[in-house]
């Protein structure tokens, strides 16, 4: 292994470490106050953030796997690690977004109640900020390094930003009493789950085939 593609893995493996620090106080944050608040679409959102924690976590362990030199059962390196990773993943995201998907649905036609407003609203807008900023530097790195994961992983804080923005209209609503709207939004966030496991699954099968997943890779 050449010592600028060492490098490079060891500033994406890096990267992907500081996210993963970052997201894992932004799970706890939003899961905690979901429960105390009862709020399902927040509680939905930190599982969110919890499957992204994971998919971030599968990157840095795959960029670490793949700084491996080449061996004689490996003679072509481990440079996949991160590929195959990514797509273990991909299947289990898919698999959080169905149960949730069946519970949004179980949900929609209970009354509920907001409790602790004045905890829920900040925790979302940092829920909204936060991952804007993840998704700039994960992207700018990913781009630099060529790394498909850390691109597929600032794709998933843009999804995270968009969902915590729709939380903030569901938890809104929840305050008024207008309850059925959580419902459909958890089930709306589940939707967008299963669309990022899908994607992520589907990039990671072409990357194990040496088929380029996008445009941004290819570059």
């Amino acid at each position: 292994m050449t010592l600028d593609k060492k490098e490079r893995l060891t500033k994406g493996q890096k990267s992907a470490f500081v996210v993963i620090i970052f997201s894992i106080f932004l799970a706890l944050g939003k899961g905690t106050v979901g429960i105390l608040s009862r709020s399902t679409a927040l509680i939905t959102d930190s599982v969110h953030t919890a499957s992204d924690l994971v998919a971030i976590f599968a990157s840095w362990f795959g960029l670490k796997i793949a700084q491996k030199e080449p061996d004689e059962r490996f003679p072509y390196g481990y440079y996949k690690a991160e590929n195959l990773a990514t797509l273990f993943i991909s299947i289990f995201i898919l698999f959080v977004g169905i149960q949730f998907l069946l519970g949004g649905y179980s949900i929609l036609f209970k009354s509920s109640s907001l409790y602790l407003a004045h905890w829920v609203f900040p925790i979302v807008v940092i829920s909204i900020i936060a991952p804007f900023l993840m998704s700039k530097y994960l992207k700018k790195v990913g781009e630099d390094i060529n790394s498909q994961s850390l691109l597929a992983n600032a794709k998933e804080r843009k999804a995270d930003m968009l969902s915590s923005s729709i939380v903030l209209v569901a938890v809104t609503c929840s305050f008024y009493r207008i309850s059925y709207v959580e419902a459909i939004i958890t089930m709306m966030i589940s939707i967008l789950i299963l669309k990022i496991g899908f994607e992520s699954l589907r990039d990671s099968m072409y990357a194990l085939m040496d088929i380029s997943p996008s445009k941004a890779v290819e570059k």
